[in-house]
């Protein structure tokens, strides 16, 4: 996946804006790594811990190559990368997976499940080692990259996300307008988890389902 990233970049002409989404599929199943990447971890004694730990190593290379293309092609200080996941991690399976101190993890709708790490990087633009306390969700990306891209959605219907621009760029506050809500059947099927939540307050419910 970093290779076919790296392509994309090297060939993209270097007077057009582009947009590269990069789904890398580790950590995850099936739980498998490169002896290379193993062997980083040999004193790790739990063999799961072990593989996901090199998993993660190899992601975080196959990053660094991106990044390298970007700084390559010299676009990197003309590029706004963003890097997150889409949930916590399995806690619940025997995958190496550990989201401490949040409670849960993949499938709940407790921190462990739902919050997950955000890392923006523009140099020149964004101070490295900044932080920012905005509560972001997937539906905010769009807004808020095309608004620090200086695009116009031109979407025809009012988008769900909000512009949280102004919060990364000047420590401006974006509060949510309306409660945030998430939704999860997984890893059992009729064991529903749900969330509702706002800057100030969550509520949790579990409702297991009749037959």
């Amino acid at each position: 996946i970093g290779r076919e990233a790296v392509k994309f970049i090297a060939d993209s002409p270097g007077d057009k804006p582009f947009f590269l989404y990069v789904p890398f599929n580790a950590p995850h199943d099936p739980m498998q790594a490169k002896k290379a990447d193993l062997a980083k971890y040999a004193t790790v004694k739990d063999e799961k811990r072990r593989i996901y730990s090199a998993m993660v190593d190899s992601m975080d290379q196959a990053i660094g190559v991106v990044l390298s293309a970007l700084a390559e092609k010299d676009i990197a200080e003309n590029t706004f990368v963003l890097f997150f996941s889409d949930n916590g991690g399995a806690a619940y399976a025997t995958g190496g997976a550990d989201n401490a101190p949040l409670r849960g993890g993949k499938g709940d709708t407790f921190e462990g499940g739902i919050r997950v790490v955000s890392l923006l990087r523009w140099p020149g633009h964004l101070e490295a080692g900044s932080h920012y306390d905005e509560i972001l969700s997937v539906m905010d990306v769009f807004p808020t990259l095309a608004a620090a891209a200086g695009v116009e959605p031109g979407a025809w219907r009012t988008l769900d996300g909000r512009n949280a621009w102004p919060a990364i760029q000047s420590g401006e506050a974006v509060p949510l307008d309306d409660y945030l809500f998430f939704a999860s059947e997984t890893p059992l099927r009729g064991s529903f988890h749900l969330t509702a939540f706002d800057d100030d307050w969550k509520l949790v419910q579990e409702i297991e389902q009749g037959f």
